[in-house]
């Protein structure tokens, strides 16, 4: 179908095929049951920045929650 475009879908094809060399790797897709993982780091970010958690103590509270999703999601 590619060698049969025309016009603007012709230029669309031309265009990624410009870019190509360009282009890195895609990102990985996301672990089922991580799809919060904005929303965690936000909190826990919160509770550092006000004195609710340690640094250290956040973090290995969130990886331990994300895993825990990831977990359950499997």
């Amino acid at each position: 179908m590619a060698d049969e475009a025309t016009g603007t879908d012709r230029k669309a094809l031309d265009f990624v095929d410009k870019i190509q060399p360009t282009l890195g790797d895609s990102p990985a897709i996301t672990p089922n049951g991580a799809s919060e993982l904005d929303k965690t780091i936000v909190r826990y970010q919160q509770d550092v920045v006000f004195g609710k958690r340690k640094a250290p103590e956040a973090a290995n509270a969130m990886i331990a929650e994300l895993q825990e999703s990831i977990d359950f999601a499997s």
